[in-house]
Order: C-alpha cells, then sequence, then structure tokens
C-alpha cells in the first residue's frame, strides 16, 4: 500500500509499503526410495536372488504392506518377492516447486518439476516420469494517498517476480509542492520494482576425483578434483572454489591442502567446474585414504555450503618382479639366440592392478656400470594380472654375439595407475660361444724346448670353453715363421678329439713333413672346437728346435781303435 501524507508545510511524502523483498531458494529433485533388503541393510539390485529369512525368490526381501499373490512373508514388514509380474503401482512425487513459484496458475511464466516413476516391485522397474507445473508468484503493488495530494497512475498494480510496475506520480494538492517519497527517493514519476536478493549457492554435487567418484588406486600424486555448481539465483555463476584434504573424514586429522577461495573459470549452474588440481603437501603412493570436500562462491562472491565428504585412496606401488627368466630359463649359460627373450612375474599389493608397462635394464656389469647394451625404457605390454608371468620381451639393444660373454639384466614393471615398481633382483645369461684360446701349450712336456731327441714330437694344451662345453676337434699348424708366412710344415687340419673343459688335452704326434737335425726353430699353435661346433681361437704362438746338429772327429785313437 503507498500512502501520501500532505503537511502544512506543503511538503508531500509518499510512503510505500508493502513492497515485498523477494528471496529465491534452491529445491531438491527427488528420487523414489528404493527397497531395502530387510535381513542385510542393502538395497537389492534388480531380481538378484537372496536367500536371506529363507527367501529365494530372485526379487529377495521388498518393503510390502501387503504381499502379493504367490509371495510369503519375510519378516514383520516384507516379502519375498517372485518377479511375477505383480508389479503393484507406479508412481512418484515430483519435487515441490522451487522458491519464487506456487502451484497456483498466476499467469506468469511456468518452470517444471519432474520426476521418475518405479513400480512398487523393484523386478518391473520404471514407468514413465510425472511433473509438476509451477507459476511464477505475482505480487500486487498497492498505492495510497493520504489528505492534501493524489496518484495518478495505476492502483493497485499486479506484477510478476522479476518485473517492474507502471509509473504513478505523486500529484500535490494547490497550495502543495512534492518533497520527497518515503524512502528519500525525489523522483516523479517513480516505479516500483522487486529487488531479488542475492542467496549463495547451495552444497556442491557429483565430487569426481581424476575424473571418478571416490576412487582407488589414484597413481598421480596431483590429482584433480571437480563439483557441480548450484545457486538458487537464475544466472549466477561460480567464479571461486575453495578445497580442503584431510587425512579424517571428520577433517580433524592432518591438513593436506586447503586452497582457501581461488579464483575459477566462471561455471554456470547445473555444470561442472574446471578441473583442479591438487597443490598441498605430498601425497605418496602408500595406499592411504584421503578426503576431501568443496564449496564455491558466486559472482557476487557470496561463498555457499560444503558439499558432503568424498574420499580418494592412493594407489600403491608395484613390489619387484620375481623369477626373472632369459629363454625360459633362470640364468641360462648357453644362449645362442642373440634376440633372447625376458619375462618376469608381476606382483601389486593393490588387488585388481594389472602391469602394463615394463622396463628391462641390460648391461656387461653386475651393478650395471659396465657397457649398458640396452635399455628399453617404459614400454607397454600387455596386461598381466597380479602373481601372472608377463609376456616374452624381446631384447632390442645392441647386438649380441656368440662370444661366450656373459650380460646381466633387471626388470621393472608399472601398473595401470602409472606406478613404477622398485627394479627386480639382478639375473644373467651366457651367451654361447666356441672355447677360448687354448693356454699352456707344451712340446714333448716342455714349455718352449731348444733341443728335441725326437723327429716327431708330441703337442698338448689346456682346453677351456666358456660354456662349459666339451671339444669335439682340434687343429695344429706347425711353420717356419712365427707369423706362421714361412714353409707350412704340418696342418693336421681339424681332427676329431675330446677333451673335457678345463683339462689339458692328449698328446697330439707331430704327422707333418720330416724333420731335419739341423737345429731349426719351429714355431706352431692350436685350436679347438667345441661340442656345439663352434670355433674357438688360436693360441698364442709356441716353438721348439730340431734335433741337437750331429758331430765327426777323425784321428782320435784309443788302443788302435779309430773312432770316426
Amino acid at each position: 500500500m503507498l500512502n501520501i501524507i500532505i503537511n502544512k508545510k506543503q511538503q508531500l511524502y509518499i510512503l510505500i509499503s508493502n513492497i515485498v523483498l523477494l528471496s529465491f531458494f534452491g529445491f531438491l529433485s527427488t528420487t523414489p526410495l528404493q527397497n531395502v533388503e530387510a535381513c542385510s541393510g542393502t538395497c537389492p539390485t534388480g531380481c538378484s536372488t537372496s536367500p536371506l529369512c529363507g527367501c529365494t525368490g530372485p526379487g529377495g526381501c521388498v518393503f510390502r504392506a501387503t504381499c502379493y499373490s504367490g509371495e510369503f512373508r519375510c519378516g514383520s514388514d516384507m516379502c519375498c518377492d517372485n518377479c511375477d509380474g505383480s508389479c503393484g503401482t507406479c508412481s512418484c512425487t515430483p519435487p515441490a516447486c522451487p522458491s519464487g513459484y506456487s502451484t497456483t496458475n498466476s499467469g506468469c511464466s511456468t518452470t517444471t518439476t519432474t520426476c521418475t516413476k518405479y513400480y512398487q516391485d523393484p523386478c518391473c522397474g520404471s514407468c514413465g516420469t510425472d511433473s509438476r507445473t509451477c507459476w511464477l508468484l505475482k505480487y500486487t503493488l498497492t498505492y495510497t494517498a493520504g489528505s492534501n495530494g493524489s496518484i495518478s497512475g495505476t492502483t493497485p498494480q499486479s506484477i510478476c517476480r522479476n518485473s517492474s510496475g507502471t509509473a504513478v506520480t505523486a500529484v500535490p494538492n494547490s497550495g502543495y509542492g512534492f518533497v520527497n517519497w518515503s524512502d528519500s527517493s525525489t523522483s516523479n514519476p517513480v516505479t516500483a520494482s522487486f529487488t531479488l536478493l542475492n542467496e549463495a549457492p547451495t552444497a556442491p554435487t557429483s565430487l569426481l576425483t581424476e575424473g571418478a567418484t571416490n576412487p582407488t588406486g589414484v597413481g598421480d600424486t596431483t590429482p584433480e578434483f571437480s563439483a557441480i555448481f548450484n545457486d538458487p539465483n537464475t544466472g549466477d555463476t561460480g567464479n571461486y572454489y575453495q578445497v580442503q584434504v584431510n587425512t579424517a573424514s571428520d577433517f580433524t586429522g592432518t591438513s593436506m591442502w586447503d586452497s582457501s577461495l581461488t579464483a575459477m573459470t566462471p561455471t554456470a549452474i547445473g555444470a561442472r567446474s574446471p578441473d583442479i588440481s591438487y597443490a598441498g603437501s605430498t601425497l605418496t603412493l602408500n595406499g592411504t585414504i584421503y578426503y576431501w570436500r568443496i564449496r564455491f562462491a558466486d559472482n557476487s562472491a557470496a561463498t555457499g555450503a560444503w558439499s558432503s565428504v568424498a574420499n580418494f585412496t592412493m594407489n600403491t606401488v608395484p613390489t619387484a618382479p620375481t623369477s626373472l627368466q632369459t629363454e625360459g630359463v633362470t640364468n641360462p649359460t648357453d644362449v645362442m639366440d642373440t634376440t633372447p627373450e625376458f619375462s618376469a612375474i608381476f606382483n601389486d599389493p593393490n588387488t585388481g592392478d594389472t602391469g602394463v608397462h615394463y622396463q628391462i635394464q641390460v648391461n656387461t656389469a653386475e651393478d650395471f656400470s659396465g657397457t649398458e647394451m640396452w635399455d628399453s625404457t617404459l614400454t607397454a605390454m600387455t596386461a598381466t594380472a597380479i602373481g601372472a608371468r608377463s609376456p616374452e620381451i624381446s631384447y632390442a639393444g645392441t647386438t649380441l654375439t656368440l662370444t661366450g660373454t656373459t650380460y646381466y639384466w633387471r626388470i621393472k614393471f608399472a601398473d595401470n595407475n602409472g606406478a613404477t615398481s622398485p627394479w627386480s633382483s639382478t639375473a644373467n645369461f651366457l651367451m654361447q660361444g666356441g672355447p677360448f684360446a687354448p693356454t699352456g701349450l707344451l712340446t714333448n712336456g716342455i714349455t718352449n724346448p731348444t733341443r728335441l731327441q725326437t723327429l716327431t714330437p708330441y703337442f698338448s694344451a689346456m682346453y677351456t670353453d666358456p660354456n662349459g662345453d666339451s671339444s669335439s676337434a682340434y687343429q695344429i699348424e706347425v711353420n717356419t715363421n712365427n707369423t706362421f708366412t714361412g714353409t707350412v710344415m704340418w696342418d693336421s687340419t681339424k681332427t676329431a678329439a675330446t677333451v673335457a673343459n678345463n683339462t689339458r688335452s692328449a698328446n697330439y704326434t707331430y704327422a707333418g713333413t720330416p724333420l731335419t737335425n739341423e737345429n731349426i726353430t719351429y714355431y706352431w699353435r692350436i685350436k679347438f672346437w667345441d661340442t656345439e661346433d663352434l670355433e674357438g681361437a688360436w693360441s698364442a704362438t709356441a716353438q721348439f728346435s730340431s734335433l741337437q746338429t750331429s758331430f765327426q772327429i777323425e784321428g782320435l785313437q784309443f788302443g788302435g781303435v779309430k773312432i770316426d
């Protein structure tokens, strides 16, 4: 009601009353309560069988005041649902109208609230939707003038929320003048309008960590958070967030992070906020559960309520791989494949994790300080379950050769959450190779003899093989030159002979060009083949001299005996 008061000082006052200041409040959509498993306190899913309370019906025990035909009572207020199609009624109650709306048709604009209808019997599922039409509230504004003046314009006026009325003018009687309205405004005419009071955002909903609800096995130590922004004021946006992360669900534990109110990209009502990266105390991959909550402040800087509490569980890194194999064997000693295959067992304390990446290092030194033959870096592999052996991983480093070299290797795995295990223990493999160069060369059992009393000397040497193989053959060369470019006195060629590893060979008798008794030095060398028919290296060069030169003395007589 608008009042006009005219006093003797010729002042005109217009008192405005009944101007309604509106506040808009959010509304919550409701979801029908699901039937509850009476004996366990859990909700049945679809028609899952429940033997509780003697109920074997596929629908389990459900709330039902009166059991359907063919069902029996399960507990005091439950029925054993047999999912026979007796669905019961199908209904739901649409959410109430939001603040500023009512179910009375005001002629103003409308909005609708909806709900999904469900049958009483959960086996029957849903059956459509129901809705409620809500009309924007309409208010009546009345202007009233007292004595000594009048109102020019429409009064009363009906005004929809968020709208303004038509202008009215304060008209003083003769001899009086207009000074101001009762709110001190001097505008004349004046238009009354409804001012909407801003309300703080409501609690954020649908909290996600790394895009998931309460995830486990989080491998990112700076996870991302997000939530839905909710606000009762149409057109508001969420412009600030505050996230708190704590070790306790009631936030009385260790505060890992309190972001304080921080600006973010404006987010519309009902939309998801941008991803917010954790920036608190360092998180570790040790299986710890952390709790977090969030609130938003709108574009008018009004700070909303805290969300409900969400949580996330950090991943635990896989443990070191075990049971390392090369070519399917533990530390093999006779590897012929120059691109051998490696494998190991994947181990992880987090149930359900899989190994999805491997890294292998191969080196010439056991402490990996030697020549690096291969570092695969983290490489994708077929997902491997906990306790299972990885796929065969083929060597792809610097070319390996069949030279009897021992190589050392280790492996680590990364799981499906990106957590990387420690290195395994060190394994090794010995490449197959020909025999080593023979050593301990003897001629007639002597090292490099200078005089021999035979024209058919015999030779021997120590045989050693990197793989422990026995010999299968030998070859000896005898020459007049120590570079073996002179006269070839003997080449035994490849001759069968068996010598056990790390033992001396038999004596091999010279069978070449006849030696002369001329004090000549001859040079010789030897090599072996192993049982894999791999040829070894030549030995160092040995030597020997031929028989001592003969001599003749003439004219020496002993008692008439002449000795020539």
